[in-house]
């Protein structure tokens, strides 16, 4: 429920690259104008994403593999990666990600 403290927000730099990024355990893909921030877990076990390999993001521990809009491509894994929301602060221009 919004409001209730249990979310946790994010505050990512307005000097984003473009392409992917990991940062603070989230993967972050910038293409142009447009942000979209992941939860970094593998929707297998959860381990950490940290792996980006021709055009897919790579589970290290079973091989599953994503592709940038984070639909699972190749198994174990068959869910997709949790997208999470990003607001900018239009003020700093910093972009501010909510992880529940």
């Amino acid at each position: 429920m919004e409001g209730s403290g249990r979310g946790k927000k994010i505050i990512i730099g307005n000097d984003l690259p473009a392409g992917i990024s990991f940062q603070q355990g989230l993967i972050l893909v910038k293409d142009g104008d447009t942000t979209r921030a992941f939860e970094g877990k593998c929707t297998h076990l959860g381990c950490r994403i940290k792996k980006f390999e021709g055009n897919e993001l790579v589970c290290s521990c079973h091989g599953s593999r994503f592709d940038i809009s984070g639909k699972a491509v190749k198994g174990p894994a068959i869910k997709p990666l949790k997208e999470l929301i990003i607001n900018e602060d239009l003020l700093s221009g910093q972009l501010i990600i909510h992880r529940q």
